[in-house]
């Protein structure tokens, strides 16, 4: 079996507040394949954010990458110089975000944006960069091309402005996508128009996406296989099919049941109990124990709860698989 495009190892980002220390991602691990779509899921405030900047190094200012491994086609990027870093943003691994206006500038039109991005990436002069990135546009679906690129992002629909954000993300042929819930601000419509794009793109490219959502009906349309995060912590991982049909976390049952039926009758909303709660100095114990409505007599005094092998391919962090 080949080695995966990007294999996470242990990772952990912390805070250190005049509080104590924020623990936003304790001791993630996550592989993403060549050509797969990974989901990564979970509640807001889980860390999923979190991991996307730290894979690129743009941890947020007061907080630090305290230890573990982010491998990429066989580097440790935490190894890398700052130089080298930038050489590996965009030109091999490009970032998605929820909202396009916070990727492109206000100030300039759409054109110069893509131009820069081809001309610093890949080397191209300004003329071959400008018909490289009219065609990008009229690809990913942008109607009279040689009109909109002219154009300043605010002159653009939302999810206009979405589908420049990806055409700038896979105009330099990355290997490795992260997307941040690129489609949260965007209707129901578009959303499936941009998911579609964005699916389409990947098997044309080959490119492997590490798909960032709260939102399972996108996970199982889109993804080839789940890891569920909560508290930092990834919580369980499968294949879409294997997760969809056979969840095993508490916290995974949980979010499922969370999901508005439209086939069922419903005469009550399920909502998790209580609240993530504060990372700051947390126990080292299983941290859904709070909310957990499967929880065992041991749970609270066990110390960190390692993964367990459901299956090949399904593995759960869970003292009731022990």
């Amino acid at each position: 079996m080949s080695d995966p495009l990007l294999s996470v190892k242990n990772l952990q980002v912390f805070f250190h507040l005049a509080q104590g220390t924020l623990k936003a991602i304790d001791g993630v691990s996550l592989d993403v394949k060549k050509g797969q779509i990974v989901g990564l899921v979970g509640e807001s405030g889980g860390g999923k954010s979190m991991i996307g900047l730290s894979i690129l190094r743009l941890v947020p200012e007061g907080g630090k990458i305290a230890s573990g491994k982010i491998i990429f086609e066989g580097k440790n990027l935490l190894n890398l110089s700052e130089d080298e870093i930038r050489i590996i943003r965009g030109s091999y691994i490009s970032m998605i975000l929820q909202d396009p206006l916070t990727s492109l500038n206000p100030a300039f039109r759409i054109g110069p944006q893509m131009i820069d991005v081809l001309r610093l990436h890949k080397g191209y002069d300004k003329k071959e960069a400008e018909l490289i990135a009219i065609e990008m546009l009229h690809n990913i679906g942008i109607p009279d091309p040689k009109k909109n690129i002219r154009k300043f992002p605010h002159q653009l629909s939302g999810g206009m402005r979405q589908r420049v954000v990806i055409a700038i993300a896979f105009s330099c042929s990355p290997k490795l996508i992260i997307a941040d819930e690129p489609t949260t601000a965007l209707d129901v419509t578009i959303q499936a128009q941009i998911l579609q794009l964005l699916k389409n793109l990947s098997t044309e490219y080959q490119t492997s996406v590490l798909f960032i959502t709260h939102d399972l009906g996108i996970v199982a349309n889109l993804c080839d296989s789940v890891a569920v995060i909560y508290a930092g912590e990834i919580v369980e991982t499968a294949q879409t099919s294997e997760l969809f049909l056979n969840p095993k976390h508490p916290y995974t049952k949980a979010l499922f049941q969370s999901i508005l039926r439209h086939d069922k009758k419903q005469e009550h909303f399920y909502s998790i109990e209580g609240v993530m709660g504060s990372h700051i100095d947390w126990p080292d114990k299983c941290k859904f124990y709070p909310r957990c409505s499967e929880k065992l007599d041991g749970c609270e005094k066990t110390g960190s709860v390692e993964f367990v092998s459901y299956s090949p391919d399904h593995l759960v962090r869970c003292l009731k698989y022990e």
